[in-house]
């Protein structure tokens, strides 16, 4: 039996709707996997920042003037951590065929030893932005590759080609996505407020060499 053109039209509507459906159902989930990728990606890269201890001689002085007060409770016993030099005998040994740049901040060497591109990192603690900067042969070496040069919309900033890493340049220039899900340089929409910018007025962008504050 032939079906009215107005049942053939509806099916034909129905069957592009849930097509549609199907589509739209498919994008929302990749870009989610994508979304948690990234966040993973994000977090792991955080994990590589080596915590350097701080400056002992302070710590010192204060045992010796308690040393000089009535004993107290005896305390437990900690281990000691390791001096920078210590650390830094640990990485060359963990990559002995890398030859790190004279002057490395040691908190960033696994980082490096990671990616060999990277050249600093840019945090803004109150607007939740913590991202690695590499700087490629040209301004699209990581337009589509993250961190760890894997094929990602997401891409990982990047210093352009132009800048000196070594000594700043009166002017550097950071390129970044703005992504819609808030990530990347998508959390730069915080400063359109008010409320956004007192949440994060300085923003830490240190190199591999030093570190630095900007407001």
């Amino acid at each position: 039996k032939k079906l009215p053109v107005s049942e053939i039209i509806r099916r034909i509507v129905l069957g592009v709707s849930l097509t549609a459906i199907v589509i739209a159902a498919g994008m929302l989930l990749n870009e989610y996997r994508l979304s948690k990728e990234n966040d993973n990606l994000e977090e792991g890269i955080s994990d590589l920042i080596i915590a350097v201890p701080e400056d002992t001689t302070k710590k010192k002085e204060d045992k010796k003037d308690n040393e000089d007060k009535e004993p107290t409770e005896p305390q437990e016993s900690t281990t000691a951590p390791l001096t920078p030099e210590q650390q830094w005998a640990q990485i060359q040994a963990e990559y002995p065929n890398l030859i790190f740049p004279v002057g490395i901040q040691l908190k960033y060497a696994k980082l490096y030893a990671t990616n060999q591109d990277f050249v600093g990192y840019l945090e803004a603690e109150g607007i939740n932005m913590s991202l690695p900067i590499v700087q490629g042969k040209n301004d699209s070496a990581y337009l589509e590759k993250n961190f760890y040069k894997k094929k990602t919309k997401y891409g990982c900033p990047f210093v352009t080609h132009l800048n000196n890493i070594t000594e700043l340049d009166r002017n550097t220039v950071i390129f970044g996505h703005h992504m819609n899900n808030g990530t990347i340089f998508g959390a730069l929409d915080k400063y359109k407020t008010l409320t956004g910018y007192k949440s994060a007025p300085v923003i830490s962008f240190n190199t591999i060499y030093r570190d630095y504050q900007w407001k």
